[in-house]
């Protein structure tokens, strides 16, 4: 059942200290919401990082609102995202003929650096471009570039080799490098941040 939100606590937000968010806080503002000094007195609650106190029944009370969902990792960090998402594909290939995701190889997974070291190796991998990236960060943060046959596609290529008699993988992924992407003025590359808010999940809105 709904939980009508206090008189005193509606339309007020509060965001942690080391999640500042400038474009964030200004949107709320533009809505009209007022800033709360704590999260107690929010009706909604921002921080950076997944705080497991906030999924707790003591966390939060009933009408408040939280910008994380238990399991986000599961679309936040690329390997699991990359995971989940080929998982899809071939469940919904027959559906949809466009996907967006460029090739990528988890290097955590066995089935994975096999298939990649066989492109690079065999299937004239080793001529095309690929980005290394860290799964875990973000803000083009961890992320190397692999020109075609470089030294350093050539060294990952004998990595691979290596990984596979390995216990221990690196959690990377690597991706075959978009050669031909949507630019705009002068040529100049860009990327697109979005916020959004789900206000329920059970129901979802």
């Amino acid at each position: 059942s709904y939980t009508p939100v206090p008189p005193d606590k509606r339309k007020t937000f509060y965001v942690q200290k080391d999640s500042f968010r400038t474009v964030v806080i200004r949107a709320f503002r533009n809505r009209g919401f007022r800033k709360a000094m704590k999260a107690s007195d929010a009706q909604i609650v921002y921080t950076k990082g997944e705080e497991e106190y906030f999924f707790n029944k003591e966390g939060l009370e009933p009408y408040q609102r939280y910008n994380h969902s238990p399991g986000r990792a599961h679309w936040d960090f690329k390997d699991s995202f990359a995971k989940h998402f080929m998982k899809w594909k071939r469940k919904e290939q027959n559906k949809h003929k466009t996907f967006y995701l460029p090739a990528t190889y988890r290097l955590e997974s066995s089935a994975d650096r096999k298939a990649l070291q066989e492109l690079l190796l065999h299937g004239g991998g080793l001529k095309q471009p690929w980005v290394v990236k860290d799964p875990y960060v973000n803000n083009g943060r961890g992320i190397e570039m692999y020109g075609p046959n470089s030294p350093e596609l050539h060294h990952l290529a004998e990595t691979l080799q290596e990984l596979q008699q390995k216990e221990n993988h690196s959690d990377e992924i690597v991706q075959s490098y978009i050669c031909n992407e949507l630019t705009w003025r002068r040529n100049q590359k860009f990327d697109l941040r979005f916020y959004w808010m789900v206000a329920s999940l059970d129901p979802l809105i």
